[in-house]
């Protein structure tokens, strides 16, 4: 953003809404913001729990029910961190065979990824899928037993926050301007942690049911106490304008 654009920041808001998602808002509000300004910062909303379906994800895409499914799902691109989710699972795949990775999106990196799971001889253990509906997202992280995201943005986008919703374990960056709301709930690597060392994290999780099950028990606390719906969020929105 342009200085002209950032100065326009400095104007004397009635009230200024920003979003909780690990892209440093609370930084931006006190560094641009006109300090009489009211502001607030809010979480986004996550869809309702995925009701009674007939959908079987290890049917859909052909996986073997005895594997555990380790879920990439997003944009196929620099900043969702698609390369590092392959090179940790090059290094998990020397540790184990257990797991399926299933990278669902789409994006400008798709045939690169197909081409790195080629090369280093990944086909076995990577299944990379094009995006599905929006109504069919909840499921497939209801039925995955983990979710990576090395997305470089945020460790609280919209997708990490779907996960939690469902009780999906994930392991994601830490973030010093929102690693304090997720305190022990799920594991937080560091950007400069090895693939080997994340590796090892992933591999004593995928291997031990009762610690994937303690994972997910923290996580339906986390989930009931601080996250809400949309309905939830825009109603907030539409009070705070009045």
């Amino acid at each position: 953003i342009k200085s002209l654009t950032y100065y326009s920041f400095l104007a004397k808001f009635s009230y200024v809404l920003g979003t909780l998602d690990g892209s440093e808002i609370e930084t931006f509000f006190l560094k641009y913001l006109h300090p009489s300004v009211p502001r607030d910062i809010l979480l986004n909303g996550v869809d309702s729990l995925p009701g009674e379906s007939d959908f079987d994800l290890r049917c859909e895409y052909n996986i073997d029910r005895k594997k555990k499914i380790i879920l990439f799902i997003g944009r196929f691109s620099q900043e969702k961190g698609v390369f590092e989710f392959l090179e940790l699972i090059k290094m998990l795949s020397q540790l184990t065979d257990c797991f399926i990775a299933l990278m669902i999106g789409y994006g400008p990196l798709e045939n690169a990824l197909k081409e790195v799971v080629k090369r280093e001889k990944l086909t076995n253990v990577v299944k990379i899928e094009g995006s599905i509906e929006h109504s069919k997202v909840s499921k497939v992280m209801s039925q995955s037993d983990l979710m990576v995201s090395f997305n470089k943005e945020g460790n609280l986008c919209n997708t990490v926050l779907e996960a939690l919703r469902v009780c999906l374990p994930v392991i994601t960056y830490k973030d010093q301007h929102t690693s304090s709301l997720y305190r022990d709930t799920i594991p937080l690597v560091g950007k400069d942690d090895s693939a080997m060392c994340i590796s090892k994290k992933v591999y004593r999780l995928i291997t031990d049911d009762q610690e994937l099950n303690i994972l997910r028990k923290k996580i339906e606390r986390f989930s009931n106490k601080n996250l809400y719906s949309w309905q939830y969020r825009i109603e907030k929105e539409v009070k705070i304008i009045k």
